[in-house]
């Protein structure tokens, strides 16, 4: 059985890649490669040697959502299974916002969709010069409900709504002026050489224990410096694992 995901440790920088590997199918998310980015996302969390965690995809594309074969085969088979689709891809994105370590996306070409909510999912996207966001259900016919969820939290409602009433594609300087990215120079595939970069802007954690994107050069956001402001200073650091990765990190 060919495996729909592949999984490496880079035990110098602490990061598990975990790579979608769908590239003849521009990693479109089946029952399959959902079932084991889960498994391969529960690994890395409990794996001692893993810090962080980034997910990327092979081939020319991120990810360009819901395998369409399947999605017409629920639609098909009925309401009970088109329910049991969007809860298998619901969990999987729940399962990313509950980990303790940090998730990253490495987005080039395409995202979309739900290739684009795994991305927001994630407590930070970086997005290659060629990078591409969308929102494309509505014009299939479809409301993309569960996505609106975790795009809120990126990009507030009104920019939110506009993504998925209107279905456009948006570029990464786009996303990243929105708030939904991070931009990263070039358009390869985020090779080796970002892999310090994915430590480096991984993550801090404010007092809500929320992650807030770091540059390379160590500074905040101009987003996150303003939420900086509104804490007082000498706030205590954040007790437990997620404050303890945040000293092992830095």
């Amino acid at each position: 059985m060919t495996s729909e995901v592949r999984s490496a440790i880079d035990e110098d920088t602490g990061i598990a890649r975990i790579t979608l590997d769908r590239p003849e199918r521009r990693n479109a998310l089946n029952r399959a490669l959902v079932e084991e980015l889960k498994d391969s996302l529960a690994l890395a969390q409990s794996d001692d040697r893993v810090r962080v965690i980034a997910i990327a995809g092979a081939g020319p594309d991120f990810c360009a959502g819901a395998d369409l074969r399947e999605l017409q085969e629920a639609v098909e088979a009925g309401p009970e299974a088109s329910l049991a689709e969007a809860e298998a891809l619901g969990d999987l994105f729940l399962l990313i916002r509950r980990l303790e370590k940090p998730v990253v996306a490495l987005v080039h070409g395409r995202a979309l969709a739900g290739g684009a909510g795994l991305a927001t999912a994630c407590d930070l996207v970086l997005a290659s010069s060629d990078a591409m966001f969308g929102y494309p259900e509505v014009r299939l016919g479809f409301v993309p409900a569960m996505v609106m969820a975790i795009l809120r939290r990126s990009v507030g409602e009104k920019r939110a709504f506009e993504l998925i009433a209107l279905g456009d594609s948006i570029d990464a300087n786009t996303a990243c002026a929105y708030g939904g990215s991070e931009g990263v120079p070039g358009n390869a595939e985020l090779p080796q050489r970002e892999r310090p970069r994915a430590v480096q802007a991984v993550a801090v954690p404010d007092r809500r224990g929320e992650f807030r994107g770091v540059d390379p050069g160590g500074g905040a956001s101009e987003r996150d410096r303003a939420s900086d402001r509104r804490l007082p200073r000498g706030s205590p650091p954040v007790p437990g694992p997620i404050g303890g990765l945040n000293s092992a990190l830095f």
